[in-house]
């Protein structure tokens, strides 16, 4: 995974605009070391108008390829009943060295099939954030879970991990089956 380090800018996209997507979105837009573009998406079209007018996206996309196509971290917050349909729509056209993270519950579930659709040119990881008091203080402990599937490169775990300190949030490692 060569992408993203020696660029000034990348692209991240959040697949569903619902409360846990919103988090993560003005996370990432408010940091101050913000060197990639945000991008929003949400099939639902209130949703999707609402986050379209908020401060906290460069852009909110309404067509899925569009948004995920050349993305080279995807976070999904949607409800697990839509997540293997939309992976497998992903495995269509997300370009190779993409990173997704999937912030459901279902870690163990959704991690396995992940690796029935994707080689190892896209790494999966499953990911949470545990709030402390205050979500964007400086002095807070907040954290983020990362669960890395097993075509995780380390490459793409470093990218992660540097981003998630960059919005304030320390990594916590589990294994799959913890």
């Amino acid at each position: 995974m060569t992408m993203m380090m020696n660029e000034n800018k990348y692209k991240i996209t959040i697949i569903g605009l619902g409360e846990f997507g919103k988090i993560i979105a003005n996370l990432l837009y408010s940091s101050p070391s913000k060197n990639y573009q945000l991008i929003g998406y949400d099939a639902d079209s209130n949703t999707h108008s609402e986050m379209k007018k908020s401060k906290i996206l460069d852009k909110a996309e309404w067509n899925l390829k569009t948004a995920t196509f050349d993305a080279d971290i995807i976070f999904i917050c949607i409800p697990k009943r839509e997540i293997f349909e939309l992976l497998k729509n992903l495995k269509n056209f997300v370009k190779k060295d993409c990173v997704i993270i999937d912030t459901s519950i279902f870690k163990k579930e959704i991690s396995e099939f992940a690796d029935t659709l994707f080689n190892e040119s896209i790494s999966f990881i499953g990911g949470s954030i545990i709030f402390d008091q205050q979500i964007n203080s400086k002095d807070s402990q907040n954290h983020f879970v990362l669960i890395p599937s097993s075509n995780t490169s380390n490459e793409s775990m470093d990218i992660i991990v540097n981003l998630l300190k960059t919005i304030n949030l320390s990594p916590l490692f589990f294994n799959i089956d913890e």
